[in-house]
């Protein structure tokens, strides 16, 4: 709306009032989780209710102490996969449960990959390649697995501020453009700070 504005061909008061005041109001309240006051996210309907009959608050302390880093990530997956998470773009929840669903997911198929790949290809590959080839064999493996690769690729999109795209195929040169997504922004920033720090 600014670039119309900024280019002659919208008024000032029309790209406030028809896009800029009706765009803050969906943003701020709304019925999806990624609004700042979410009517959708206080709706019991489906909820944890009714698990909790009959524990205490000791009980449920225990219980989320005793889930390792791998149950946090496999969790969260399946809560983006059911479209009950939602990601924000470059925002530090999804960028460390990312992280953690990465980890959780090579970790399963560390050992398929240096027994199809073998240690020395594996040595002579950047390590965007190397998780790229280690998440298209995860893939493979189940249709479980791949559920969670699928929905990785997905997340790391909208992290990106790229839409996700549905029915795409995992082949290893789009995971590692995805991946590529991902971690072009933190090599930015770390390359950023370094600069900072010689000045």
């Amino acid at each position: 709306a600014m670039y119309m504005v900024f280019a002659g061909e919208a008024a000032l008061a029309d790209a406030v009032f028809r896009f800029g005041l009706p765009t803050l109001a969906g943003n701020v309240v709304g019925g999806s989780r990624n609004t700042v006051i979410s009517f959708g996210a206080h709706s019991m309907e489906n909820s944890y209710l009714g698990a909790m009959v009959g524990c205490s608050w000791a009980t449920l302390a225990a219980a989320t102490v005793d889930r390792t880093a791998g149950q946090r990530a496999e969790a969260w997956l399946r809560s983006v996969a059911n479209g009950r998470e939602s990601i924000i773009p470059m925002g530090a929840y999804a960028f460390e449960m990312l992280g953690a669903a990465l980890r959780w997911i090579i970790d399963a198929s560390t050992d398929i990959l240096s027994a199809t790949v073998g240690p020395a290809a594996l040595a002579a590959m950047t390590m965007l390649d190397q998780l790229a080839i280690m998440l298209e064999r995860a893939a493979q493996l189940t249709a479980r697995m791949s559920m969670y690769v699928t929905t990785l690729v997905g997340a790391i999109m909208r992290f990106a501020g790229r839409a996700a795209a549905q029915g795409v195929e995992l082949t290893r040169s789009f995971i590692r453009w995805a991946l590529q997504l991902l971690f072009t922004p933190i090599r930015q920033l770390a390359n950023a700070a370094t600069r900072g720090l010689m000045r």
